[in-house]
């Protein structure tokens, strides 16, 4: 069937196609309330609107709840209510009580044949008021009614598409005749009526239906008009698997579509053109092998289309370029990015027809090349022929996800996110202060570029009007005073910003607009954190904003289609995910959705229009010399260098036990991201798969969010699919993994698959403290892994997450998550790392402490790995025959691994010959055997230490980086089983347990 859309009302005809207007003209206003700020209690704002001369075309809940309602045309019910979020925390003494204040509730009212004389009346049930719209232009609010509620302009939208299908990833382009075009990506499950996953009352005889496959991904094209999206094309067959998608018309007005598409192995860039309402066959864009997706497309002053994409080439992400020549023909791909390292999220722009100078078109994106993202450029002549690639911002801070745009004076204009140096370095619950977290201090970075080469910047900084994160925390501003940076930097201590993904336009009469996300931290759906578009425009020597987009809160990494179509102004095309306005469509339900109780999922991205747009003709920018230059040295830091020998000394290990070769590899498979409800500092998916290719330089790693999204489909089929778009064949492997959590005393686990398309186990009822035996649930989630070839991993295991061992599944469960980054070490009382009374984050189950359940008789090999906030101090080494998903999956099953904090070689074995065992496995003997130890760290080992039964019974004090030692027992019981492992700790506080071996002492009688 043909995507659902919505017909855009008589009042929302002039916002598509109506051409620019004075100020006075009659024009569509949308204007934000939002009320109960200071309410101390629930109250009632009920209310109505209305103007003159004009008319009110409709009004939305900004916040609504169920019993909320939008009760006429111009009139709304609706009330403030107590804050019901909680602060999360696994530390029972870093708990605080959240203060039980309302939070602020609100309408978007849209008003139509309005001018800036039009007088607007509001009534609420705790008073009224009146104001003229020329006292509130774009980038200003008021409060009114003693500062209990604020007013402020915002950008009038609609909503595009509204049905069961996922709406996402928007495209849009306008053609010759002024007609914009919007291309999208719909994923639509197999099942819609089947529930979400629920706690079952008994285990089910297998676990088919959780492999069986959703529908899947499909391209749809639609002309945007005054009724809606009209004449909607399917671009490709439903059922397959899209990754991202782009859009450009040529200059004869043939439509081209872009996308990547998994047809085999990787992901692939096609292309298809509609012309004159015939669609051409699909053109395949990107060529070799690995990985290629996340294409961007433009069309130059000749009517040519160029696009480009991310691929794999020698192993590490590239940038491509192809350009129309003539018809449906492409030149052949070039190479944009010349780095040895990995090259990110391409952005493309091409100089307007009437710009002076030459025609040019610029291909921008972000690096890891000397070890911290970096933004670069390349420019094109309209030929083809390619300019010199040079750095655009490569200061030692993160910059990255840049966009790009030319002025009417042929000015490029690049906006990208920027953060801190360290992004992504050493950072957990143990180590402070040295790295940055992923998702820290992000702040919009923004240059220009002259024609004849000079770096420009505006003279006031976009960041003076950011919005801030938390308006009830932070005290906003008087209505007339403008923050200036001192003022903005001082709030910016008590609420660190959250400002990402930037986009930048210019509409038709060369004005300059920018779009950015930011984090909305006064408000926490059950999904988890909600981010908005804003927007922004400068002209003389100020910005002028923020500028609400509404209905646009969604994850981060939402981004906006931009167009500017010739009557004026900017279209953006944008998908929602409706988390703010969610009790409103989530009916049957009486409160806020339940994401661990509700049976069907609303929260459903569904595309939305807005249009920003400024009547009076533009004041020239006035630009300066920019602060911050690009320099000529891309050489990587000292600390850079350092640790890329320490991580090429680890890839070139190897280890020879009874004539197999094995090789090491370093990664780990319990990484967060948004898709976790408790996942709004970890940052998008993307920033996942940049930390493990790029900052840790991983060999493998697995997602670990909670049920993939808490087992909403749509994050799951994501999460599999980026999880097959980053894989890089023989230098990063992806496996398939989410976190599962229940309670002491059944316990966290990740559950790890090594072939796509499993979806989370539902629950059995959580068994109680005092019973005796083995869980239920947890022997259901053994026969899982077992159908579907996977393993599992308990984590945190000491804590009140954590589980007291009732449960033993050697083959199934063969590792456990020893030290986790973001909280401590759970090898037994007094060991480095762990928990104590005198420290947070302690132990509150000391049953979980994993020297128990070896005391039980469990086989577990060691791993590490990081869990929330934490990064780049915590790693899974697998010591394998290569670097593929099977034997990866042979490393876990037979515990040939261990746990470090650092890039630490561990090889230790016991036994010789063909009677040498290695860690993980099991030896029997009639007397002692050697037990040989071999390790090579980052740096001097302060102390060796052999553990067996759960005892330190051998310590060395090396005082060297590598350490060559073997120690036999004194005191083998014949008759007995007992157990050995190595911990090595540097003089750095860096560590690595080696997994024990077990060794059986036959009685020589």
């Amino acid at each position: 069937m043909p995507p659902s859309s919505s017909r855009l009302p008589a009042f929302l005809i002039a916002i598509f196609v109506a051409a620019s207007v004075s100020p006075a003209a009659a024009d569509t206003v949308a204007l934000k309330l939002r009320f109960g700020i200071l309410d101390e209690a629930s109250t009632n704002w009920s209310g109505k609107v209305d103007v003159h001369p004009g008319q009110v075309a409709g009004v939305r809940g900004w916040r609504f709840e169920v019993i909320d309602e939008v009760t006429g045309t111009g009139s709304w019910k609706a009330r403030t209510r107590a804050d019901a979020r909680q602060r999360r925390s696994n530390r029972p003494d870093a708990k605080r009580a959240v203060k039980n204040r309302p939070l602020d509730n609100g309408v978007i009212v849209t008003l139509e044949d309005v001018t800036n004389e039009s007088q607007v009346t509001v009534q609420t049930a705790q008073g009224g008021f009146e104001l003229k719209l020329s006292d509130l232009p774009y980038g200003t609010f008021r409060t009114e009614l003693g500062g209990r509620l604020e007013i402020e302009r915002v950008a009038p939208s609609r909503e595009l598409t509204a049905g069961p299908g996922n709406d996402d990833f928007p495209a849009a382009a306008v053609d010759g005749q002024g007609r914009t075009h919007v291309a999208w990506v719909r994923f639509s499950r197999a099942h819609p009526e089947r529930p979400r996953i629920q706690q079952l009352a008994s285990a089910p005889e297998n676990f088919d239906p959780l492999a069986e496959p959703p529908i899947g991904d499909q391209v749809w094209l639609a002309r945007l008009s005054a009724s809606g999206l009209e004449q909607e094309i399917a671009i490709t067959e439903p059922g397959r698997d899209i990754f991202r998608c782009a859009v450009a018309v040529d200059g004869t007005d043939r439509v081209w579509v872009f996308w990547a598409e998994k047809r085999g192995e990787f992901f692939e860039v096609w292309a298809r053109a509609l012309s004159d309402g015939t669609l051409g066959a699909p053109i395949r864009i990107s060529e070799g092998t690995g990985n290629a997706h996340s294409a961007v497309a433009t069309t130059d002053t000749a009517g040519r289309v160029w696009v480009a994409w991310q691929g794999v080439q020698n192993d590490v992400f590239r940038i491509f370029v192809r350009r129309q020549l003539q018809d449906s023909t492409f030149d052949a791909p070039q190479l944009v990015s010349p780095h040895a390292a990995s090259a990110w999220a391409p952005a493309i722009a091409a100089t307007r027809p009437e710009a002076p100078g030459d025609p040019r078109v610029a291909v921008v994106w972000d690096t890891y090349e000397k070890g911290d993202y970096d933004i670069w450029l390349r420019e094109y002549a309209v030929d083809g022929q390619a300019r010199d690639a040079e750095p655009v911002a490569n200061d030692p801070g993160y910059q990255a996800r840049v966009s790009a745009a030319y002025d009417a004076r042929s000015n490029l204009w690049l906006a990208w996110e920027e953060s801190s140096p360290t992004w992504g370095k050493d950072r957990g619950h143990h180590v402070r202060g040295a790295g940055v977290g992923l998702l820290e201090n992000r702040e919009i970075g923004l240059v220009v570029r002259s024609p004849d080469g000079e770096w420009l910047e505006t003279k006031e900084s976009v960041r003076a009007i950011m919005p801030e994160s938390d308006p009830l925390a932070v005290p906003r501003p008087k209505p007339d005073t403008r923050l200036n940076e001192a003022a903005r930097a001082a709030r910016h201590r008590i609420k660190k910003p959250y400002h990402n993904l930037s986009r930048l336009g210019v509409d038709a009469s060369g004005r300059v607009w920018l779009l950015f996300r930011s984090r909305a931290r006064d408000f926490r759906p059950p999904v988890g954190s909600m981010w908005l578009e804003w927007a922004a425009f400068y002209e003389n020597d100020s910005w002028t904003g923020p500028i609400l987009i509404p209905n646009s809160g969604n994850l981060l990494y939402s981004v906006p289609a931009v167009v500017a179509p010739p009557t004026g102004g900017l279209l953006l095309v944008y998908p929602t995910d409706h988390r703010q306005e969610l009790s409103s469509r989530a009916a049957p339900y009486t409160g806020p959705f339940d994401v661990k109780t509700a049976t069907t999922d609303p929260y459903v991205n569904d595309l939305f229009v807005a249009r920003l747009e400024e009547p009076t003709p533009p004041a020239a920018a006035e630009l300066v010399a920019a602060t911050k230059k690009p320099t000529a040295d891309t050489r990587p830091s000292e600390a850079t260098i350092a640790e890329r020998q320490n991580i090429a000394h680890a890839r070139t290990a190897r280890a020879d036990v009874r004539g197999t070769e094995w090789e090491l590899l370093r990664g780990e498979f319990h990484r967060h991201t948004e898709f976790s409800s408790d996942g709004g500092v970890d940052g998008p998916l993307e920033d996942m798969w940049r930390y493990a290719i790029d900052v840790a330089d991983l060999d493998w790693v697995g997602n670990g969010d909670h049920d993939s999204g808490n087992d909403r489909p749509y994050p799951w089929w994501l999460i599999q699919k980026t999880t097959d778009a980053y894989y890089i064949p023989k230098r990063f492997t992806t496996v398939y993994s989410y976190e599962r959590s229940r309670p002491y005393p059944e316990g966290h686990r990740n559950v790890i698959f090594f072939r796509r398309g499993i979806r989370p186990l539902p629950r059995l009822p959580i068994a109680k403290e005092a019973d005796t035996g083995p869980a239920a649930d947890t022997e259901m989630l053994y026969r899982y892994v077992e159908q579907f070839e996977g393993i599992s991993a308990p984590h945190t295991s000491g804590t009140t997450m954590g589980t007291d061992w009732r449960n033993r599944s050697d083959e199934f469960e063969p590792v456990v998550e020893i030290y986790q980054g973001s909280r401590n070490s759970y090898e037994m009382p007094g060991a480095p790392r762990t928990a104590t009374d005198k420290r947070m984050m302690k132990a509150e189950r000391k049953e979980g402490f994993i020297s128990n359940a070896l005391a039980k008789g469990h086989r577990l090999g060691f791993i590490s790995s990081s869990d929330h906030h934490s990064t780049h101090i915590s790693y899974a080494m697998l010591w394998v025959k290569d670097a593929s998903r099977e034997s990866i999956r042979d490393a876990f099953r037979n515990r040939r691994v261990y746990a470090a904090t650092d890039d630490i070689v561990a090889d230790v074995r016991i036994g010789t010959g063909d009677d040498e065992r290695f860690m993980g496995e099991e030896l029997t003997t009639t007397e002692a055997q050697p037990l040989r130890i071999r390790l090579h760290g980052t740096g001097p080992f302060a102390k060796v230490v052999v553990v067996k039964d759960g005892k330190e019974v051998g310590t060395f004090t090396p005082g060297e980086e590598s350490v060559s030692l073997d120690w036999t027992d004194p005191e083998p019981k014949a008759g007995a089983t007992s157990h050995y492992y190595v911990r090595g700790e540097q003089e750095d506080g860096q560590l690595v347990w080696t997994s024990p071996i077990w060794v059986s002492y036959e009685d020589r009688s």
